[in-house]
């Protein structure tokens, strides 16, 4: 989402202001503190596969995610991206795993 001090930024319309963020960039500084000691596995949370994929097609690639923190309970199995983590190596990690809270404005 947009920078800022608001939680969730939106224009004129109530549409959510995103931010792109080149995550092969972000990765690789990952990849420095991890190279300085400054974190020992690297992980990410709420990657879909196809986010997952462009990390592990880096080229230059050192380090890949070792897991992937998505919520995952028996009303959202998320078994395509579960398969495709353990594919890859990739532990996938459940959170709200007995169900969530319901936001309305979600």
């Amino acid at each position: 989402m947009k920078p800022g001090e608001e939680l969730l930024p939106k224009d004129e319309n109530g549409k959510i202001i995103l931010d792109s963020v080149d995550l092969c960039r972000t990765w690789e500084a990952l990849e420095k503190c991890k190279e300085a000691g400054l974190t020992k596995p690297i992980m990410v949370s709420n990657f879909n596969h196809k986010q997952l994929e462009k990390i592990l097609n880096k080229p230059g690639l050192k380090y890949k995610p070792v897991c992937n923190q998505v919520e995952c309970h028996p009303y959202l199995n998320q078994s395509k991206l579960l398969d495709f983590c353990k594919s890859r190596d990739i532990v996938l990690v459940a959170y709200s795993a007995l169900g969530s809270q319901r936001v309305k404005g979600w």
